[in-house]
């Protein structure tokens, strides 16, 4: 006598569904992932933007705040390096500063300087600067302007905008000279 076996294995027909809905679930999985990943990298970018423009927007409020004057002065690299001045009074424990934009790197630098030094006599070296003097980077524009309209009051309005990808942050401070 004859037993029939009962071959009750897959067909290629049911293989080829399970591996196309197998691989809709992937995909689907990938996508969210891929998701999330971009909205994780927009918000650090805001964030690290935001940072950056805060801590450097305060510091330079910070010292001029206690400034005698800000001044622009001459440009060395037309449409490239713009520098201010900040000067003091001569008072223990406050040095002038020089903010040094480069418009082609994107970066402030905020230089303390010395008792011989001035502002155009900068010599800028780029590797120095960045280890030393480094203020903000991803800075597209940058400018400190006098908003006052008192002759005896001297209030600047300093503009910084940071652009990192597709994210860009501006701050705006108005401080008031008191040293002025």
């Amino acid at each position: 006598m004859r037993t029939k076996m009962n071959n009750n294995g897959m067909s290629l027909l049911e293989l080829i569904i399970s591996m196309t809905i197998s691989l809709i679930v992937v995909l689907m999985i990938i996508s969210f992932i891929s998701a999330a990943f971009r909205v994780f990298k927009k918000t650090s970018n805001d964030v690290n933007l935001q940072m950056e423009a805060q801590t450097a927007i305060n510091q330079m409020v910070n010292i001029a705040m206690e400034a005698k004057d800000i001044s622009s002065t001459i440009t060395i690299i037309p449409d490239t390096e713009f520098r201010y001045a900040i000067t003091n009074l001569d008072l223990t424990g406050f040095s002038d500063y020089a903010i040094l934009y480069r418009k082609d790197l994107k970066k402030i630098f905020l230089v303390e300087l010395g008792t011989t030094d001035t502002v155009n006599s900068i010599i800028f070296d780029e590797e120095r600067f960045n280890k030393d003097y480094l203020l903000a980077e991803y800075v597209t524009d940058f400018r400190i302007t006098e908003v006052s309209t008192k002759p005896d009051v001297s209030i600047k309005e300093i503009v910084m905008k940071l652009e990192l990808g597709e994210d860009s942050y501006e701050v705006t401070k108005k401080v008031k000279l008191r040293n002025f």
